[in-house]
């Protein structure tokens, strides 16, 4: 077998080479396919006033089941792969499916619509993640899309635990467009 025929993560499928984001066309999917999230990430930290460059876009989902069956089916329906299968064993990798989904984890994914980052666990909030998230949400309109949004507080204080060289800038920067430095 080669080229496509090699399956859905062969070396010559679209999602196996990086596609530009595009995320009105991911909050659109997860529009249409009702998913209920909040987004995380370095578009969140747009949406607080400190645009910047980012690679995917970053959610977390409610675990509700029919929440998780519904992602699942999205995440099968634009092609998500793993993006980074290099450090890994094909099974020591998550599935992303429903299955996978249940078991709470966090899936790098790179899709026909750009990467998605599907973060179920997140320090400092751990099992409570979706639970702290979702309490303190902003809804906010992008590409004609309602998308719940992170809220300021909960941002700081996840890219406070983080703790790498963009989140301390990160801070900064939303520090700076809400003048608070």
């Amino acid at each position: 077998m080669t080229g496509r025929d090699q399956g859905r993560n062969g070396p010559d499928e679209p999602t196996s080479r990086r596609v530009v984001l595009d995320p009105a066309a991911i909050f659109k999917a997860l529009a249409e396919t009702e998913i209920d999230y909040v987004l995380i990430g370095g578009l969140a930290v747009g949406a607080h006033g400190a645009g910047r460059a980012t690679k995917a876009v970053d959610i977390c989902p409610d675990p509700a089941e029919e929440n998780l069956r519904r992602l699942a089916g999205l995440l099968e329906s634009i092609d998500a792969v793993n993006a980074d299968k290099s450090q890994f064993k094909p099974d020591e990798l998550p599935a992303h499916d429903l299955e996978g989904l249940r078991g709470r984890g966090n899936f790098r994914l790179r899709t026909r619509l750009g990467d998605l980052d599907v973060m179920q666990y997140v320090d400092p909030f751990e099992d409570e993640t979706w639970t702290i998230l979702d309490r303190h949400a902003e809804d906010r309109q992008a590409f004609g899309h309602t998308v719940r949004v992170c809220s300021y507080e909960d941002l700081l204080e996840m890219k406070r635990a983080a703790g790498r060289d963009q989140d301390r800038i990160d801070i900064e920067n939303i520090r700076a467009a809400r003048r608070e430095l």
